[in-house]
């Protein structure tokens, strides 16, 4: 029975793992793929929905750092600042 309980903790870790790791890839694809998308409208001039994607991304992944530092740049510029300030 002992080693019945043993194998199926080990399963069920070994799941969980499986599980975890199948979910966690996607949201970083997601984050780059909101990142790539919001980048291109702000080249394009489009600071509004540029700043939605980013918003976006940063609920997904609070820690991006390419999209805090754009959003910084889009309320500047939003608020007259200088343009372009961001590569």
């Amino acid at each position: 029975m002992k080693k019945f309980n043993f194998r199926v903790k080990i399963l069920i870790v070994a799941f969980f793992s499986l599980l975890n790791s199948a979910y966690a890839q996607p949201a970083d694809t997601v984050v780059g793929f909101l990142c790539e998308y919001a980048r291109n409208l702000y080249e394009q001039g489009d600071l509004r929905d540029a700043q939605h994607e980013f918003n976006k991304a940063l609920i997904l992944d609070p820690y991006n750092d390419m999209a805090k530092r754009y959003l910084e740049v889009i309320t500047i510029e939003s608020a007259g600042g200088l343009k372009g300030t961001l590569p």
